[in-house]
């Protein structure tokens, strides 16, 4: 490859354990194959050239959420509410709790990213404690999120999305199910 420019540089936020918070500025190479033509940036391992956070970063994010609300940390850090929610919808499923046992829960669905990826959350109706998050928002995805929950759950609250009427009778056919329009 020919290196082209070195003119613009990416800057990411990064978390380490002992330092907290610092931010890292990676130069931006612009190269052109020698071959065929084509010209590229260059990229890092594990640093989505897209992103504006290492994963490290974000998955501290997304634990800074449990116990406050995700609008709690998006003001402290000076991040947009939408990256934060995004950050903690893709990391929390890492660190959700396995032995699970809430008598009543809600279901509904979530943007990823609004109009491109969508999920759905199982959340205690009480507490409001995260249980599952399942990429998609079709009968399959809610009926999966269920599956954590389907075996103590008596009580399940959901929107008027059919999916989601489909998959509570099918998971969770005991459990009462509570329409919230």
């Amino acid at each position: 490859t020919i290196k082209m420019t070195c003119k613009k540089k990416q800057w990411m936020h990064g978390y380490a354990q002992r330092i907290g918070i610092f931010w890292i500025e990676l130069p931006v190479e612009r190269r052109r194959c020698g071959t065929c033509g084509m010209t590229f940036s260059t990229s890092y391992p594990s640093i989505s050239p897209r992103s504006v956070a290492t994963d490290a970063f974000q998955q501290w994010v997304a634990q800074s959420c449990i116990g406050t609300s995700i609008q709690a940390v998006a003001r402290m850090l000076k991040l947009p509410y939408t990256t934060v929610e995004r950050w903690f919808y893709i990391h929390a499923p890492s660190f959700l709790s396995n032995d699970i046992q809430p008598k009543a829960v809600c279901v509904d669905e979530f943007a990823f990213r609004k109009g491109h990826d969508y999920g759905v959350a199982i959340m205690d109706a009480e507490t409001g404690e995260v249980y599952a998050i399942e990429a998609g928002k079709n009968e399959e995805a809610i009926g999966r999120a269920l599956a954590h929950v389907s075996r103590s759950v008596q009580v399940v609250v959901s929107d008027l999305a059919p999916a989601m009427k489909k998959a509570i009778q099918r998971v969770c056919p005991e459990a009462t199910h509570v329409v919230d329009y």
